[in-house]
């Protein structure tokens, strides 16, 4: 059976899942790590690094037998390109070999430096025009590759080569950003058009698209503990508390009050992006991170262009799943979605 170890480095926090995939194609989760930190620290680079180290040791310990390590990386810890090469071919009439694939393959990543790039994924092929799945073995003269190409910093990339290399060995390893892996699920599983967005509102700093808003759930934590003069430590665990429906009344409707202000911020700096992506009254938007579990959130579609905002967890790929575990939440959407399409990229 495959053992899967699923990675997900976000600006506040270090999350980690085990899954293991039985008989019947379904996934188990055999173990949870969460491992925090404060992207506003000075020492948050040097934090970021013991927490994975940590992560990486003790799965170690209590899993030797990993098959596949995917990790997700969120924004501004990577960068994501669509990029295109197009090559005419000189014998049209041979078939496509490998090494001829290979080496346009190499075309995109040299756009870049070769020390920043960390995964290359074809979104599309095409050969005199024609669209196809594999070109491998079609013959023709025009070949066309669209694919998305993932960069991060030379050390980090290589810490986490290393750390793969120290405690898994022999383990396949793939790094992702988390706004591809997301919607490789979300093609997957439920919207297999491609017409819709994800927004993904995280610790410090949201992503929709290509673009980077500066909103994340600490800004509506900082916001509470000015106003209700309590801890960071104290807001968080209202916030956790309020969407659970276990926070008593009285502060559940100041807190109500301050996501849904929150909401219009986000609202109003969100359309301006939209107008940028050029986004259609049509489209769905997904919500996920943990902005998805505040139903405030989901008001955004309104005086906007947006047709339909839907929440989307960890459960929406459950299907996938005989056990979620402790997975749960718009937190954990990024490490469902990396282990239930683990063999689709």
């Amino acid at each position: 059976m495959t053992k899967v170890l699923a990675i997900d480095v976000g600006t506040a926090s270090v999350s980690a899942a085990i899954a293991e995939q039985n008989k019947e194609s379904k996934f188990v989760i055999c173990d949870v790590l969460r491992c925090k930190y404060d992207a506003a620290d000075a020492n948050a680079s040097k934090a970021l690094l013991i927490n994975l180290e940590k992560i990486f040791s003790e799965c170690s310990r209590s899993h030797c037998n990993i098959d596949k390590i995917q990790i997700g990386l969120s924004a501004p810890l990577c960068l994501q390109k669509t990029v295109s090469t197009e090559t005419l071919r000189q014998n049209p009439n041979f078939p496509i070999s490998k090494p001829e694939l290979f080496q346009a393959i190499e075309i995109l990543k040299n756009q870049f430096s070769q020390n920043q790039s960390a995964a290359c994924d074809i979104l599309e092929t095409k050969i005199d025009g024609y669209t196809v799945l594999d070109p491998l073995g079609h013959k023709g003269r025009d070949l066309k590759i669209k694919a998305n190409l993932l960069l991060i910093s030379p050390s980090f990339k290589t810490f986490l080569k290393e750390m793969k290399d120290k405690f898994f060995p022999a383990s396949e390893f793939k790094i992702f950003s988390d706004s591809f892996i997301v919607k490789q699920a979300v093609l997957k599983f439920l919207s297999p058009k491609n017409d819709f967005l994800i927004l993904d509102v995280g610790g410090e700093v949201s992503t929709i698209g290509d673009f980077t808003l500066p909103f994340g759930l600490r800004t509506i934590e900082r916001r509470m503990t000015s106003f209700l003069n309590i801890s960071c430590d104290t807001a968080q665990s209202f916030l956790r508390r309020f969407s659970s429906g276990s926070l008593d009344y009285s502060k559940e409707r100041i807190l109500d009050k301050i996501l849904n202000f929150s909401a219009e911020v986000l609202r109003d700096t969100l359309k301006e992006r939209l107008n940028q992506i050029h986004f259609g009254g049509t489209k769905e938007l997904f919500l996920t991170g943990a902005g998805a579990n505040f139903s405030q959130f989901l008001k955004i579609s309104e005086k906007s262009s947006i047709a339909e905002v839907k929440a989307l967890k960890a459960q929406s790929f459950g299907n996938s799943f005989l056990n979620l575990g402790p997975l749960s939440g718009g937190e954990d959407t990024v490490l469902a979605a990396l282990i239930s399409t683990y063999e689709r990229v």
